[in-house]
């Protein structure tokens, strides 16, 4: 089952962000779109780069979903490490307020 309003809500929230990135940074030249405070941090452009990249990466699943191809793997249906791991993150992620 193809859920369309999904679908087209996911595709309108890429267009947004997609929107929000040049209207933010149309006005920023390449040297400061490449421009890192200290050798280990990362430039502007490495950030949206990246995002790009790690976004990628789930095109291909994506497109099986939508045109009902996908099938989830016995180890993605059965792992035992999901609700541990999904637990951990959940603590380790969440807000936690400093009393100053």
């Amino acid at each position: 089952m193809i859920d369309e309003a999904f679908i087209a809500e996911i595709l309108k929230e890429g267009e947004d962000a997609k929107q929000r990135v040049s209207a933010e940074f149309s006005d920023i030249t390449i040297e400061q779109l490449n421009w890192k405070s200290s050798p280990e941090s990362w430039s502007i452009a490495q950030c949206l780069d990246q995002l790009v990249i790690s976004g990628s990466a789930y095109f291909s699943t994506l497109e099986k979903i939508t045109q009902g191809n996908y099938k989830m793997s016995f180890w993605a249906k059965h792992s035992p490490f999901t609700r541990k791991f999904g637990q951990i993150m959940k603590d380790q992620l969440q807000e936690k307020v400093v009393k100053n």
